[in-house]
């Protein structure tokens, strides 16, 4: 073979070298696509149908430099399905291998299955309890990590006393260690993670909120408006409604001061905090009195009347 032969048979190497051996244009293998980004959610309702809510990592829907509230999201992902079984020794403790219901069987490496065999699939099996026999008078008995019961008395229920504090909690009172409330609100609830409402949209009352609380590409509706009573004119509210006076102003709009018409509350908490009412009658409480009809002026019961008077 002469030089030039020999120059023609590499430059033809170099020519199919891209195409032998999966060698690209690039110099190696294409990369492979970048994974999605995870699907956030708060719980099993946030994800589609056959996946759920995976909370063992702590995820966050703003990025490293933003200001967020400490709340912890999880990623949908999808459900795990039937562990197969050929026998009881396949599955987990207390665990049987039910064998009638004959499930699709995985594959080989190949991804050939074997359509001729039929897997079970692990299911929690009943336990078998025995008789508790002991000489112990319990009004139950305490079961297992199976569910039998054993030779020892289930804790009564604790046996808690009435809260009595002049405390008005919103979502409730908190509770102590046996589950008994106490004189102390329970925590408000964090805030939602509200995402930025990004639409060219003015609204002169704001934005409308969804029913976690987070404003949405809608506008709010307008502030109902609010009548006066009370002054020189003695105007009345409905019969649904109140004259809230401000605190500012003498006794329940003396000097002709004007109120402001609320609606009256459907129902109050049993706290007996008296206040004596612009009618000269006494009420448990505020509520009470505005539940009424009437502001109140002053706290504590209302002067007996003089005799004579």
């Amino acid at each position: 073979m002469n030089i030039n032969a020999h120059k023609l048979l590499g430059f033809s190497l170099l020519v199919a070298l891209p195409f032998l051996g999966g060698v690209t244009e690039c110099g190696g293998p294409p990369e492979p696509p970048p994974e999605p980004e995870p699907e956030l959610c708060l719980s099993d309702a946030d994800c589609g149908a056959g996946d759920y809510c995976d909370m063992d990592e702590c995820l966050s829907p703003c990025g490293p430099d933003a200001i967020c509230p400490a709340v912890c999201y999880g990623a949908c992902e999808p459900a795990p399905g039937p562990e197969l079984c050929m026998s009881d020794a396949d599955c987990g403790a207390f665990e049987r291998c039910n064998a009638d219901a004959c499930m699709a069987p995985p594959c080989d490496a190949d991804g050939v299955a074997h359509l001729t065999v039929c897997y079970g699939v692990c299911e929690p099996e009943p336990p078998a309890c025995e008789p508790v026999a002991c000489d112990i008078a319990c009004e139950r008995f305490a079961r297992d990590e199976r569910g039998c019961e054993i030779c020892g008395c289930e804790p009564p229920p604790p046996v808690c006393d009435d809260v009595l504090c002049d405390l008005y909690c919103e979502g409730g009172f908190a509770t102590d260690e046996l589950g008994c409330p106490i004189c102390a609100c329970e925590p408000p609830p964090p805030p939602p993670m509200c995402e930025e409402v990004l639409c060219d949209l003015y609204c002169e009352d704001g934005f409308a909120t969804d029913e976690r609380g987070c404003a949405i590409c809608a506008c709010a509706p307008p502030p109902p408006t609010r009548t006066s009573c009370g002054g020189f004119a003695g105007l009345t509210c409905a019969p649904d409604e109140w004259c809230d006076y401000d605190a500012d102003v003498p006794a329940c709009g003396a000097a002709d001061h004007l109120g402001t018409c609320r609606p009256r509350p459907e129902a109050c908490i049993e706290i007996y905090a008296p206040v004596c009412g612009c009618d000269g009658s006494s009420y448990a409480n505020d509520c009470f009195a505005h539940a009424a009809g009437v502001d109140t002026w002053a706290g504590g019961l209302c002067a007996p009347p003089e005799p004579g008077r």
